[in-house]
């Protein structure tokens, strides 16, 4: 489901000359005790399942548990720090709230960009895969210049996050997804997956932008913050995509 027009947002001034810590130490404890009762959560179930001699239920559980990992993973190989800090920790407040929130990237790239940066040193270590007919490719690498508004882009998704946690807690919504990407190489974007009726309304999403530091603007610049809020129908899976100019 595409999403609507996109509205854009500055960081205000003051904000820069006094930038707010995007996570803080309990935050980061927070995480920390997350990661290690997940831990001791899936060795309880890798042992309850091989004490019953259930071998096959075993690995199953394992290659789950594997590609969990794998998918948070992804994110470090996009070199987007404050981005993947603020993700980590949003997850966590989610799950306090009964939400769950799985991480991933998905990375969309012109067959041009691709081949350039299959060819070029990759620091990466990205792997690009091509779809049939060349139109899109699609794996984990470069996202393009994170130094370009990176850090704003990461106190919007945080503010983003927290309303969408809060809208799918009081519907009922026990799952969303968060993949980052970058659409024809060029500027990181976040695309949060949910249900249509979880979508908080865009005052909401405006007013945690407000309180983070952001106005909306009427011409996007360098390092402008664009929201797209989505529109679609009871019972439909849309995205609210957040990216940076």
């Amino acid at each position: 489901m595409p999403s609507g027009p996109m509205r854009w947002f500055d960081r205000r001034a003051c904000d820069r000359r006094r930038p707010r810590p995007l996570v803080s130490a309990g935050d980061l404890v927070g995480v920390v005790r997350g990661l290690r009762h997940r831990f001791a959560n899936d060795l309880q179930v890798l042992r309850g399942w091989l004490e019953l001699g259930r071998a096959e239920k075993a690995s199953a559980h394992l290659d789950l548990v594997t590609s969990r990992i794998e998918a948070e993973s992804a994110l470090g190989h996009l070199d987007l720090p404050d981005l993947e800090a603020v993700l980590l920790v949003a997850k966590e407040r989610a799950a306090s709230e009964g939400v769950r929130m799985s991480l991933g990237t998905a990375v969309y790239v012109d067959p041009v960009y691709a081949a350039a940066a299959a060819a070029a040193e990759d620091r990466f270590s990205g792997k690009w895969c091509a779809e049939d007919g060349g139109e899109k490719t699609a794996g984990t690498g470069p996202v393009g210049p994170p130094g370009t508004g990176a850090e704003d882009l990461a106190a919007a998704v945080s503010a983003v996050l927290g309303v969408v946690t809060r809208e799918a807690a009081a519907k009922g919504v026990s799952e969303v997804r968060v993949e980052v990407g970058a659409p024809g190489g060029g500027h990181p974007e976040v695309v949060v997956r949910l249900p249509a009726r979880a979508v908080p309304p865009p005052e909401a999403v405006e007013a945690a932008l407000a309180s983070a530091g952001f106005s909306l603007c009427r011409q996007p610049r360098e390092g402008s913050v664009g929201i797209a809020y989505p529109g679609g129908e009871e019972g439909e899976e849309v995205e609210l995509v957040v990216t940076v100019r």
